[in-house]
């Protein structure tokens, strides 16, 4: 058996010395091993994940965390030397992240989650944004219910491809997701996104166009 023990030059146990300590009885090794890994884990999920909210983090956290420790308690994993738990972990979490993200993407929601702000009126200003135009005066909460009724007319992917865009995940990643590789090519998924939003644009246009009638 491997004889993990601690780090000469700071005194503190290896990840392994830890694992290997729970497994001799001590019940508390492994929550200092996970409490060291919460915030690179953090880090290494806001490069990775095409969500950034601190909810769904927490969540994806707590996930990875739940799978490792599953894993160490079965004996799933094994020490191959000092680093091998960092790797195995990193690997649980690039692979949970990918998974999560892609079943986040493809989930249907109601309109007033579809976007990170829950007011239907500021919801709506969220899908405005998304076609770099700047309308004005914001309009009559009575106009922006017309508006988000108007919003309905898109398809549920199409709902879906704004968010994605909206939250800045790259092309190249959406077209990898199974609801949207039947786009085929970057350019036809750019085209895609160019008409979706041309026609929030005329929505948006055809309101304007109504309040201006009423004055």
């Amino acid at each position: 058996m491997t004889n993990f023990t601690t780090n000469a030059s700071n005194g503190v146990r290896q990840d392994e010395a830890l694992i290997e300590a729970y497994r001799q009885g001590e019940t508390g090794a492994l929550n200092t091993l996970f409490k060291r890994y919460l915030e690179r884990l953090r880090f290494f999920l806001l490069k990775h994940t095409w969500f950034k909210d601190d909810n769904y983090l927490d969540d994806l956290i707590q996930e990875i965390l739940k799978i490792a420790f599953i894993r160490i308690k079965s004996e799933k994993f094994q020490s191959k030397g000092e680093g091998s738990f960092k790797r195995y972990l990193y690997k649980i979490a690039s692979i949970e992240c990918k998974m999560q993200d892609r079943n986040r993407a493809g989930q249907p929601m109601p309109l007033s989650q579809r976007f990170p702000l829950v007011s239907p009126v500021r919801a709506v200003d969220q899908v405005v944004q998304t076609t770099g135009y700047d309308h004005g005066p914001v309009l009559s909460a009575h106009k922006y219910k017309k508006l988000i009724k108007a919003l309905k007319t898109l398809s549920g992917d199409e709902i879906r491809l704004l968010i994605l865009i909206n939250r800045k995940v790259p092309y190249k990643a959406i077209i990898v997701h199974p609801l949207f590789s039947k786009y085929k090519t970057l350019d036809y998924l750019k085209r895609k996104v160019y008409y979706i939003r041309q026609k929030i644009e005329r929505i948006n246009q055809e309101v304007k166009d109504e309040k201006e009638d009423e004055v």
